[in-house]
């Protein structure tokens, strides 16, 4: 963290590869990245880790809730109805309470004033309710 960001993309790029994924891989390599141990995405990663003496990857939880919520919609028509009903400056106001920056010690006083924990909660539904959902949203777009 003390580097600055061109020094940090000389020692490490932060991307090395972009690649179009199906929905269940692109879950699975953001599930893998909460293991306790390393699950490598691919060997280009698996060297770098090794290089870096690194044991573990970030974890990608919002990634994969996101890439879950996107799969609830049957249709990309289903999607644009529900982001078009959607007020922008409000959703950001509502869902965001983390920023860039901020310390631990600032994350864990937002998390304990601001209501973290159901904005959180809020954000995630079973494999039951996204099938429900899928459904749902299936039936709308007829």
């Amino acid at each position: 963290y003390t580097l600055g960001k061109e020094q940090q993309e000389s020692l490490a790029p932060e991307i090395h590869e972009v690649q179009w994924l199906d929905m269940r891989s692109a879950v699975m390599h953001a599930f893998t990245s909460m293991n306790g141990s390393l699950l490598p995405v691919n060997d280009f990663q698996k060297e770098e880790f090794h290089r870096m003496g690194l044991q573990r990857r970030d974890p990608m939880f919002l990634t994969m809730a996101t890439l879950l919520e996107v799969d609830s919609f049957p249709s990309l028509q289903s999607l644009v109805s529900y982001s078009d009903g959607l007020d922008q400056d409000k959703e950001v106001q509502r869902m965001q309470w983390l920023h860039d920056g901020m310390s631990p010690e600032e994350v864990m006083a937002k998390f304990k004033t601001h209501n973290a924990p159901a904005q959180i909660m809020a954000m995630f539904r079973t494999a039951e309710e996204r099938a429900e959902l899928w459904q749902q949203r299936t039936k709308e777009d007829q």
